[in-house]
């Protein structure tokens, strides 16, 4: 059963587009790294090039303090500082740390974990529950399989296809990090070298690891919710509905929300050097994090094996 259900999820092509849809969320976010390194050396370029026509020492305006206030106004966060040639400069060497090949590698990581991986996954774990309903096969398989062997093949696929991807984006960012990292720094028109900016520490083999670990927990984590909800309801449109509703429109509503316990272990192993900033979480212990999250995950993938139990092998 399980070859069956692997083989179906590549003949049916959707694990070609899940994993096109990954590659091209973390393709978006590298080019938006490599965009704001470029404007930031013009930025800098600009700066540095009109205080050096009024006759002010920019290496010794580095050398100066920076304060930086930041103020809201109508909504809008209006920042002000004392040195622009300074903070022109520390927003460069932030934006070319997050070229580093190390960082290309862990901002991928991130745009998974957080930004885009739990609506994709929520949504693969929706197709995963509902693809038999669909396609009219749920009657052949149950009368052949025990439903709830069949949904855990089906959780076993699906987290199987979260890990996958999780490995693709590390193994694709770590080829082309100094690819990217090289563009990045190539000098463009008007601006400063940024090769020679120090990229600071980059993230090692085990900061990696652990980062990878994270991203593989909250794929599982979404896609049992989206199974859940697939398998109860036995329909796409409504699951997918709240998946994309809970993803994109709702907001955090507390600190037990499994999008605030996400941010919680992102914190924790995440540097978040790229444009993409994860917001601050409403703080609990990270072990704790944990532990709700397994229990989510374990109450999904009950609920789906409860729905299974009840659901009669000749449902249409």
């Amino acid at each position: 059963m399980f070859r069956d259900e692997v083989a179906y999820v590549f003949y049916s092509k959707a694990v070609y587009a899940l994993t096109g849809l990954v590659i091209l969320l973390v393709g978006v976010g590298a080019y938006s790294n490599v965009t704001r390194a470029r404007a930031a050396s013009l930025e800098y370029s600009s700066i540095r090039n009109e205080l050096t026509a009024e006759g002010i020492d920019v290496d010794a305006a580095l050398e100066e303090d920076l304060n930086v206030t930041e103020t809201e106004e109508n909504g809008t966060t209006v920042v002000e500082v004392d040195n622009p040639i300074r903070y022109a400069y520390e927003e460069l060497t932030r934006s070319v740390r997050a070229l580093a090949p190390g960082n290309v590698a862990s901002n991928g990581l991130a745009s998974v974990a957080f930004l885009g991986g739990p609506l994709l996954f929520g949504a693969w774990g929706v197709f995963l529950a509902t693809q038999d309903f669909v396609n009219k096969t749920v009657k052949v398989k149950a009368v052949r399989n025990d439903w709830k062997v069949v949904a855990l093949t089906k959780l076993s696929v699906g987290a199987l296809a979260v890990i996958g991807s999780v490995g693709l984006v590390l193994l694709l960012t770590l080829l082309v990090g100094r690819p990217v990292h090289a563009y990045g720094v190539s000098l463009p028109p008007g601006s400063v070298s940024l090769a020679a900016v120090d990229t600071a520490a980059l993230p090692g083999v085990s900061a990696l690891a652990a980062q990878s670990g994270v991203a593989v927990v909250l794929g599982v984590l979404f896609m049992t919710v989206g199974y859940a909800l697939g398998t109860v309801v036995r329909s796409p449109y409504v699951p997918l509905t709240l998946v994309v509703a809970y993803n994109v429109f709702i907001p955090v509503v507390g600190k037990y929300d499994p999008k605030n316990l996400a941010s919680v272990i992102g914190h924790d192993v995440f540097a978040f050097s790229g444009v993409f900033q994860l917001v601050a979480p409403r703080p609990i212990p990270v072990p704790l994090a944990y532990g709700l999250i397994a229990a989510v995950a374990l109450a999904a993938v009950a609920a789906s094996l409860a729905a299974a139990h009840f659901q009669s092998k000749y449902v249409s």
